[in-house]
């Protein structure tokens, strides 16, 4: 198993798209969720925009002015980015790897 393995990029914008659909739903900008959680709005933008990662203790404190819980967003995230079989991921990567390999020939 990689930690980072092909989907990872695709797992981690779908984390950033959910925060951001928690803020929105809530009614709350961005300065004003920055407000609740004692920081500057900057860095709520940069969790969304996927600059800032969250540890686990910090999710979950982001998490509590928007009224979720880290296993919302888990639910949410295997809704629209679950994660692959080992096996597809394999071959998506092989699938990857011959495309580019293809595209070198090319030039």
């Amino acid at each position: 198993m990689s930690l980072r393995g092909a989907d990872y990029v695709q797992r981690s914008e779908a984390i950033c798209r959910i925060l951001k659909s928690y803020r929105v739903l809530s009614g709350l900008t961005q300065d004003e969720l920055a407000e609740r959680l004692g920081v500057v709005q900057s860095l709520v933008s940069k969790v969304e925009s996927r600059e800032r990662r969250l540890d686990l203790i910090e999710l979950q404190e982001y998490l509590r002015p928007l009224g979720r819980t880290v296993q919302d967003v888990l639910a949410d995230l295997e809704r629209i980015a679950p994660v692959r079989p080992a096996e597809t991921v394999e071959e998506l990567a092989r699938d990857r790897i011959e495309a580019a390999l293809e595209t070198d020939i090319r030039r």
